[in-house]
């Protein structure tokens, strides 16, 4: 009688970091004021969220006696587009969600790098990446890892059998063999041998920079 009593019903529903979010939330997922604290599943209610909600990448729920819960939402960060006239984007986990204004500004949308890839273009909100898009995915993630390159990727071609194209807002196009991405080091490698050639090529007139990464070198020719 104790448990089931007035005092611990829910009367107070906070959403900490996105209030913009709280009545879609709350009345999606029934969480509902007058409900009893206690029969109220908060693991089971995070997890139906997160699996409806593509956009978002975690919930947290804490309860807090007698009458309160506590929502905590963090949002998934686009750093890749998978399509120029889709609204898709995917995060560093390679999850596919719908870039919206509510969870992606326009700055954010148009700067990030748009992915070329036949398969991607079929993927929707709640896939996953695979196959060469997740390693384009990975070259993108080693490139946003340094520091002031000095250039952006603004595009990157998977459609190329020997190569996997990169496109920089400088006008240049990168080439990286296909075979010489066989892990995260051999990447690293190559975008290190990448921002290096592109700083110390800045005002190189050719175009097109070939990355060869097992023999450690690279250079620029002409489209």
């Amino acid at each position: 009688l104790i448990v089931r009593g007035e005092q611990f019903k829910i009367e107070t529903i906070i959403l900490d970091n996105d209030k913009q979010y709280l009545v879609g939330v709350l009345e999606s997922y029934n969480i509902s004021k007058g409900e009893n604290i206690f029969s109220f599943n908060a693991k089971k209610t995070s997890s139906i969220i997160e699996n409806k909600l593509h956009h978002v990448r975690s919930v947290k729920i804490r309860k807090e006696l007698p009458s309160k819960v506590y929502l905590e939402i963090s949002h998934r960060v686009p750093i890749m587009r998978l399509s120029e006239n889709l609204l898709y984007v995917t995060d560093d986990t390679g999850k596919v969600f719908m870039a919206s204004k509510s969870n992606t500004s326009s700055d954010v949308f148009e700067s990030i790098p748009i992915l070329h890839d036949e398969s991607a273009v079929l993927l929707r909100p709640g896939n996953q990446l695979d196959q060469n898009a997740a390693l384009a995915l990975n070259i993108i993630k080693k490139f946003n890892s340094v520091i002031n390159p000095g250039f952006k990727i603004t595009r990157i071609d998977t459609s190329n059998d020997i190569y996997i194209i990169l496109h920089s807002n400088t006008n240049k196009q990168i080439y990286i063999p296909w075979e010489e991405l066989t892990g995260d080091q051999q990447i690293s490698s190559a975008i290190e041998l990448m921002v290096n050639a592109m700083i110390k090529g800045k005002g190189n007139h050719l175009s097109k920079l070939i990355i060869l990464v097992n023999q450690n070198r690279c250079h620029f020719t002409r489209m």
